[in-house]
């Protein structure tokens, strides 16, 4: 003889699991991208919110900085008393943010889980990102 499941039974049960279990609602929150707030001075461009930045993506100011020097081809300086990242070259709020969101889909966001709770690890020559929430760990190809 074979037993069936009655749909209200189902229900009882799934409630009762339901009851049971703890969801994490901030474990699904979606990692919003920050935007960086952008001032031309003369042929310089200064990201004002960048010390907020690197605090958000949990990354160094100092490492975040040279990957702008290098994705933009050209030097500059943080400001050592308001954080502010300043670069010798004149660039649209649109070329910045862009180049922001590469850095984010590149050396932040986790390629197996979607997850930025990641670090870098460098080994010789090598990068790696470590994620901190499903434990998988990439190469970076420079």
């Amino acid at each position: 003889m074979k037993k069936t499941l009655s749909i209200n039974s189902y229900e009882k049960m799934l409630d009762r699991l339901y009851s049971l279990i703890q969801v994490r609602v901030d474990k699904f929150r979606r990692f919003e991208q920050p935007i960086a707030e952008v001032i031309n001075v003369k042929n310089r461009t200064i990201i004002t919110n960048f010390k907020e930045i690197a605090e958000r993506l949990n990354r160094d100011l100092n490492e975040l900085a040279r990957f702008f020097y290098n994705d933009l081809a050209i030097s500059g300086m943080i400001d050592p008393n308001t954080k502010q990242l300043i670069l010798f070259g004149k660039f649209t709020f649109e070329r910045i943010n862009m180049s922001l969101k590469y850095y984010i889909k590149k050396y932040l966001l986790c390629p197996i889980c979607n997850s930025n709770d990641t670090v870098i690890i460098r080994e010789k020559k090598n990068i790696f990102l470590k994620c901190l929430a499903c434990g998988a760990t990439s190469s970076i190809v420079e």
